[in-house]
């Protein structure tokens, strides 16, 4: 089982994953809420897919690998950004 936490410090349910799924402590999150969530993520997951190397696309759209490789330099040179300032 893994535990996620609030990082924010607010009043929201603890997160927590299971073989089963992810679940919501009960009583903070209602049916509707979590499926909510669950929506959202979802579409959060979906957008997030395309920064994923997918070798099939790439070869059938080659225009999907260079924005690929675009991403991936600009994500390097960013991260990299981030270390010197930290």
């Amino acid at each position: 089982m893994t535990y996620y936490s609030n990082m924010r410090g607010g009043v929201t349910p603890n997160i927590y994953s299971t073989n089963f799924g992810t679940t919501y402590a009960p009583e903070f999150v209602t049916k509707q809420e979590h499926k909510e969530m669950l929506d959202r993520i979802t579409e959060i997951e979906k957008r997030l897919f395309i920064l994923q190397s997918n070798r099939y696309l790439e070869e059938k759209y080659p225009a999907l690998k260079e924005a690929y490789e675009a991403y991936k330099l600009i994500e390097g040179l960013i991260e990299h950004e981030n270390q010197k300032t930290t």
